[in-house]
């Protein structure tokens, strides 16, 4: 299942918030008090197709043993979090969960926005006094 929605809430503690629709996996998440956040590197458009309802024929997840949420193998980064507290609003649930673990690496997230999948470029950016000014008038 993806995630509507994944952020940050705070660092310290660090408690983040998924957005989740209504289903078998929020029963789960209900059930157990308990979720994880695997965050997928840019080479493994497939697994996400996966796991947004899109399978790819032959393809299987694989996962790596942990004691807790599931850990998909060759995650860029994993949180397993416990539940703190549940908001309906509208269609989804917004869960916020109270990091317990994370792992991270330097791999390049898979990035999905406005329904595609994009790469991250890092870059400098021009100073603030180059940036285009949208308020100039020809």
């Amino acid at each position: 299942m993806t995630a509507n929605s994944f952020i940050s809430v705070s660092l310290s503690p660090p408690v983040v918030l998924i957005s989740v629709m209504q289903g078998r996996t929020l029963r789960v998440i209900e059930d157990t008090g308990r979720f994880a956040v695997n965050v997928l590197p840019a080479c493994a458009k497939d697994l996400s197709n996966h796991f947004a309802g899109k399978p790819v024929p032959g393809f299987a997840p694989r996962f790596d043993d942990v004691d807790g949420p599931p850990k998909v193998s060759g995650s860029m980064a994993y949180f397993d979090c416990a539940v703190d507290r549940l908001m309906v609003v509208n269609d989804h649930t917004l869960i916020l969960g109270d990091v317990n673990a994370c792992t991270h690496s330097d791999a390049q997230p898979l990035i999905f926005f406005s329904s595609q999948y994009h790469d991250l470029y890092l870059q400098d950016r021009p100073p603030a006094n180059d940036l285009p000014n949208n308020d100039a008038r020809p």
